[in-house]
Formats: C-alpha cells, sequence, structure tokens
C-alpha cells in the first residue's frame, strides 16, 4: 500500500487542545510563581508565543528554563513539580467538532 495522504495536526486541527493548554497554563504558573512571583498564565501565553516564533522543539520546557536557567537543577525540580500537579489534573483530548465525521471520509 502506498502513501497517498499526509495529515499534520499543527493543533486545533483534529484535536482540540484548548483545556489542555488552560489546564497547563495554570498548572506551569502554579510551580514558576514559588520562584518568579506574580507569574500568570498571560504571561505562560507570551512565553509559549516566543517559544513558537523561536523554533523551539519543546516549548514547555522553554518556559522553565527562560525563567530558571541555568540553574539546572532548579529547572529540573521545577519541571517534576510540574508533573506532580500536571497528571491528575489533565483533561482528555478531545476531537475538533466535526472532524469525527470528516475522519472516515478521509480514510477513504
Amino acid at each position: 500500500m502506498s502513501v497517498t495522504t499526509v495529515l499534520l495536526d499543527a493543533g486545533g486541527v483534529l484535536l482540540d487542545e484548548a483545556a489542555w493548554e488552560r489546564t497547563r497554563a495554570e498548572a506551569t504558573a502554579e510551580v514558576l510563581r514559588a520562584h518568579v512571583p506574580g507569574y500568570t498564565t498571560a504571561q505562560y501565553d507570551a512565553d509559549i508565543e516566543e517559544a513558537v516564533r523561536t523554533y523551539c522543539p519543546r516549548a514547555y520546557h522553554f518556559v522553565f528554563w527562560r525563567h530558571l536557567g541555568p540553574d539546572r537543577d532548579l529547572y529540573h525540580q521545577a519541571l517534576a513539580a510540574f508533573e506532580v500537579l500536571w497528571r491528575p489534573r489533565r483533561p482528555p483530548m478531545r476531537l475538533m467538532a466535526g472532524i469525527g465525521d470528516e475522519l472516515p471520509r478521509l480514510a477513504a
């Protein structure tokens, strides 16, 4: 079988990631506030935009490094603290509205 089509989901095409991203922003801000007083989800959004503009391959890690680097131990501690908050809060991924009807047609 040869490949005839490749679908790339650059975010918000196949999966609705809005709840996922808000939850990630809240958990990140909560962790960073311990080291960056007053850090907000709006600052997180700006940091993510900067990561995307600079083609950072791991945007979420960029946010922590931007504020805690070059202290590698603190950076790793913050990432671990984030994971502790993130895992139980992480919402399920959901398909974008209407894409469920399109997927069988695309597969055909």
